[in-house]
């Protein structure tokens, strides 16, 4: 059989067609302990049983320890998936040293990869969409804009037209967010995943490759058919289910609730603190600006010097930035609704508020938001696809009154 030859440069057209040999024809039937996130598999350990999307807590996470002294760099899983990887790397190891495998690129097991944190990697996408959302009026920022309330309203035209990805509920649930943020998941190269030729000769290829795909399978782990060097933690296991027991978790669901947290319970303070933040640094750029005025005594333009306030956290209320969240939401998801409907929304979620409180108005605008379609852990391609056109048909005209 022919060897896989994909990679990211093809045309389009070629590259669907190598794609799909090496995902139909050419990966090994046989093996069967994979996980696909190319096709089926895209929300695995984003979103718990209620497809609420999730966090992990990094107080969670524990260092794997390879036992190898010359190793400087610390990589992470989340508790109970590291300690199974520690079963799993002594049994790999007792293997090398009764030589029932032989010395190859997965012999010894070297991580390249751990645990991302999430939190540092959304901090990264929204200072990034903020300065993009913001980088064509910069110079109205800096020139025109006086105060937060100037700031806010520029922004919100901007989330209407452009609509990015911008809370961690919507970054978490992209092709954005990397596995790696998940805890379960760990790579034993930095290799390329679209680069097919090398997945074939350097791992498929490999004469241990079966046996780590066994051994995986074993304590529990998956094996990422399209990064063969990347192993997944599998939740869904009697194994998992006993290593759980080891941190107070009885199923999957505990686990969701003791060592994840739901991303739409803190979307509105990490929004408030940024949106502060980069105005902040914004105005510190340029904290004075020139007021042209006409002078009426005589009868020419003179210019007023205004400093601009730092905006502050009490500037506005919790209401404010719960009812900022919920816009910005709607326009991630780019639901449609016109001016009048989107007023009646806001008012439904100010009488929720004051009858029921914070907690249960944010539970509320993420079910409001929440497009997900099936009731299981991973939407299909199919589903996500759907959707995303759903999205393409929608036309929304509306704006929040800052």
């Amino acid at each position: 059989m022919t060897s896989p030859i994909a990679n990211n440069n093809l045309k389009s057209n070629q590259l669907f067609e190598y794609r799909k040999y090496y995902r139909d024809l050419y990966y090994p039937k046989d093996n069967t302990n994979i996980i696909d996130f190319w096709n089926n598999s895209l929300m695995y350990g984003k979103i718990n049983n209620d497809l609420d999307p999730v966090i992990m807590d990094i107080q969670n996470l524990k260092p794997l320890k390879l036992n190898n002294p010359f190793s400087t760099k610390a990589n992470y899983l989340i508790n109970f998936a590291a300690d199974s990887f520690q079963e799993f790397l002594k049994e790999f190891q007792l293997a090398d040293q009764q030589r029932v495998i032989q010395k190859s690129k997965l012999n010894p097991l070297k991580i390249e990869k751990g645990s991302l944190l999430p939190n540092q990697e959304y901090k990264i996408r929204i200072v990034n969409v903020l300065e993009t959302l913001m980088k064509n009026d910069l110079n109205q920022f800096n020139n025109k804009l006086l105060t937060f309330d100037d700031y806010l309203k520029l922004f919100c035209t901007n989330m209407d037209i452009a609509a990015p990805i911008i809370t961690q509920t919507s970054f978490v649930t992209s092709k954005l967010f990397s596995p790696l943020s998940t805890g379960l998941v760990f790579e034993l190269s930095s290799l390329d995943h679209g680069t097919d030729i090398k997945k074939d000769q350097e791992y498929l290829k490999d004469p241990n490759y079966k046996f780590l795909i066994n051994t995986a399978e074993k304590y529990s782990f998956f094996v990422d058919k399209n990064a063969p060097w990347r192993l997944i933690f599998n939740l869904n296991t009697e194994y998992a289910k006993n290593k759980f027991s080891n941190y107070n978790c009885s199923s999957i669901d505990d686990v969701h609730s003791n060592l994840y947290s739901p991303t739409y319970l803190n979307d509105w303070i990490l929004i408030k603190e940024n949106l502060i933040k980069h105005y902040n640094e914004q105005a510190l750029k340029k904290s004075k600006v020139q007021i042209p005025y006409y002078c009426e005594n005589s009868e020419d333009v003179r210019f007023n010097t205004i400093t601009k306030q730092n905006a502050l956290e009490e500037q506005y209320n919790e209401l404010f930035w719960v009812k900022l969240y919920y816009y910005i939401r709607l326009k991630e998801e780019q639901l449609s609704m016109n001016q009048n409907q989107f007023n009646i929304k806001l008012n439904h979620l100010d009488s929720i508020y004051r009858t029921s409180g914070l907690q249960f108005t944010l539970k509320w605008i993420n079910q409001q938001t929440k497009l997900f379609l099936d009731g299981g852990t991973n939407p299909s391609y199919n589903q996500h696809i759907k959707v995303e056109k759903s999205k393409l048909k929608n036309n929304s005209s509306f704006l929040l009154i800052i």
